[in-house]
């Protein structure tokens, strides 16, 4: 798979406008809350904020200790292949997940998870970034980790509020980019 920076740009692009304004669409033609509730409603922004941040950090954590398994080694690869051919520069780590985060948490938590409930919504996440594949056990055990990872974003969004799933979101895409952006892999075959 060969994708360029730009091409991740323009797709980050789409993300944060076509999926918020998708999901801002879905909140004011289906759902019960204002648009003003779903984004902006829960605990104070700083509490949401930092359960987030803490959420993201612990679950991202987690998700490093997996790849770095021997079944997940080929997995691995290949994403790190993959994010080195873009070969992002921090800040286009930070714009990545940052449109990442709001985008797809604005559709996928704010306006699909109401509808459809946690679980439904995490599954169907995860299985449109393409991390449930039969064809790849290894991927599809790092998948089911993923949806409940992408669970536990939805009972932030529940109990706490949209803004902690976002920052939640938001941390774990910055690790694990640049996990595998500045990551040293180890060659079994040195030359």
């Amino acid at each position: 798979m060969n994708i360029s920076r730009r091409t991740l740009i323009h797709f980050s692009i789409f993300t944060i406008l076509g999926m918020s304004a998708a999901g801002l669409l879905i909140i004011a033609s289906f759902h019960d809350k204002s648009t003003t509730e779903v984004l902006f409603g829960g605990k104070q922004w700083y509490v949401q904020i930092g359960i987030g941040a803490v959420y993201g950090l612990a679950t991202s954590i987690i998700a490093l200790m997996m790849v770095g398994l021997p079944m997940l080694k080929e997995t691995n690869r290949f994403f790190q292949d993959l994010i080195k051919s873009i070969n992002p520069t921090f800040i286009h780590i930070l714009f990545y997940s940052a449109c990442a985060a709001i985008g797809e948490e604005i559709l996928f938590r704010g306006a699909i998870q109401p509808i459809i409930g946690i679980w439904f919504t995490s599954v169907i996440f995860v299985l449109l970034h393409g991390y449930l594949n039969p064809g790849n056990l290894p991927l599809s055990l790092y998948g089911v980790f993923l949806v409940i990872v992408v669970a536990g974003f939805g009972y932030l969004y529940k109990l706490v509020g949209l803004g902690s799933a976002v920052m939640a979101h938001f941390v774990y895409d910055v690790i694990m980019f640049s996990s595998l952006k500045y990551r040293k892999t180890k060659d079994p075959n040195p030359t």
